[in-house]
């Protein structure tokens, strides 16, 4: 994009060592920083990752000096520093039928019964690092170095809406159908995405999600 963004590295050489949640905490933190005190010509904010896109109004001023602005407003000590922006995250209990074609395969790649990784799942906290692949997807990550899911050897063409699957160290929800290679766990009725609210995605980067088992005690 040339002058009219810059990517910030919130993470740089350090977010292996860090962990999924400080360096979510990273990106709200800048993400937030740069909201309140944003210099003029800063058009919008992308939060991944580990990193937020910053898209500047090339037009309408040096680019160059918006860029040493922004250098200037994130010079903390701890860019790391949790809190500013927290209020605006959410948490998000999500109903799942844990029923899946591919529940039995991943518990036997664990080592695990069936009713043992269900309880893993719903045990877990995760956390919405970025979003990407499909309106509405959130990438779930968490802390537990447990989680390492390999994906499908075959893709599936068609993955039903709603689907709550896991792929790698992330789990997420189909917020549409779509051809997908991720492990299906089960399915939930919980819209991803709706053009008819006014935050169409559901889930935003920061938000919480615990899964919850639909079919627990019956």
């Amino acid at each position: 994009m040339g002058d009219r963004a810059l990517i910030i590295d919130v993470g740089e050489d350090d977010a292996a060592a860090w962990g999924h949640d400080r360096v979510i905490d990273a990106v709200l933190h800048v993400s937030a920083v740069i909201r309140q005190h944003a210099p003029a010509g800063v058009l919008e904010l992308v939060p991944a990752a580990q990193t937020v896109l910053v898209t500047i109004d090339a037009a309408g001023g040096d680019p160059k000096a918006i860029h040493r602005d922004l250098e200037q407003l994130l010079e903390t000590p701890d860019r790391a520093a949790t809190g500013a922006g927290a209020g605006d995250v959410a948490h998000h209990e999500i109903p799942v039928r844990y029923e899946g074609d591919d529940l039995a395969d991943v518990a036997e790649h664990y080592g695990v019964s069936v009713e043992a990784l269900v309880a893993r799942h719903t045990e877990t906290q995760w956390t919405a690092a970025f979003g990407g692949f499909a309106p509405g997807f959130a990438y779930l990550v968490c802390d537990d170095p447990w989680w390492n899911t390999p994906r499908r050897s075959q893709p599936r063409p068609n993955i039903p809406q709603g689907s709550v699957a896991l792929a790698g160290t992330y789990s997420g929800v189909y917020p549409q159908q779509s051809p997908g290679g991720w492990q299906i766990l089960g399915f939930t009725d919980t819209l991803m995405f709706d053009v008819e609210r006014e935050q169409p995605n559901l889930i935003a980067v920061g938000d919480t999600i615990r899964f919850i088992d639909l079919q627990a005690g019956k």
